[in-house]
């Protein structure tokens, strides 16, 4: 394993504990740091915006109490991180912020190998974006970590030979993450043959790395975003 640490991204809102257990029990495997940071965004929580005749005494009152209760539930997650931490003899040091949210994670994000971080069922339109400007500009790999119990024991690889996904292949073959995992490796091309080279030269960057991975090709539809989602 060349990782040496993950950034534990965590809201400061209700229901983090499957990403905090997540994150401590990944440290625990695979022997990290854990860097947790739990960022208060006020521009998000409580953005200026137009109001209606009278009501800006009603929005400010509201915005007192969104504002406390996301720092107290902030220090909630914080203090449950590192108290797990602390039970699982996993190293951790947290910090509270303040400010816009991707550009804190990203500079925290920096000291670290990757990020792991959680994603709601529902997530409405400002957590969608902070989490894809995340993946698309955090500068690590980020794990997302659904809602609900599950446990990790066959990995989809989605390959289409490009640079971008050249790293992300790296970054998971050096993560030492892929541990017993049955791994697939999807190829998506209408010209089989085309494919099937491309997948080819990930499975053995992979067999060099002693990860088995078992070949998919399969033919482009309109959306492939969702096609992969639906093959995963």
């Amino acid at each position: 394993v060349m990782f040496r640490a993950l950034l534990a991204a965590i809201k400061p809102v209700e229901n983090q504990d499957v990403v905090v257990r997540y994150a401590v029990s990944l440290a625990e495997q695979y022997s990290l740091e854990v860097e947790g940071c739990c960022v208060t965004d006020l521009s998000r929580l409580a953005p200026i915006e137009p109001l209606p005749l009278g009501a800006s005494h009603y929005k400010t009152e509201r915005d007192k109490h969104l504002v406390r209760d996301a720092r107290e539930q902030a220090l909630e997650n914080i203090s449950r991180l590192f108290e797990l931490c602390r039970q699982r003899d996993v190293f951790c040091q947290s910090q509270l912020c303040e400010g816009n949210s991707l550009q804190v994670l990203g500079e925290v994000g920096q000291r670290c190998d990757l990020i792991v971080c959680g994603v709601s069922q529902h997530a409405d339109f400002g957590e969608a974006s902070l989490l894809h400007s995340l993946l698309k500009h955090g500068g690590r790999p980020t794990i997302v970590v659904p809602e609900g119990e599950f446990r990790v024991s066959r990995v989809l690889i989605a390959f289409d030979g490009s640079i971008q996904a050249g790293r992300a292949l790296a970054s998971f073959a050096y993560s030492g993450f892929a541990g017993d995992c049955c791994i697939d490796l999807l190829t998506i091309d209408n010209e089989n043959s085309q494919a099937e080279r491309i997948a080819e030269s990930a499975r053995r960057f992979l067999g060099r790395h002693g990860i088995t991975a078992t070949i998919r090709t399969v033919g482009a539809e309109h959306d492939i975003a969702a096609q992969i989602l639906t093959i995963a």
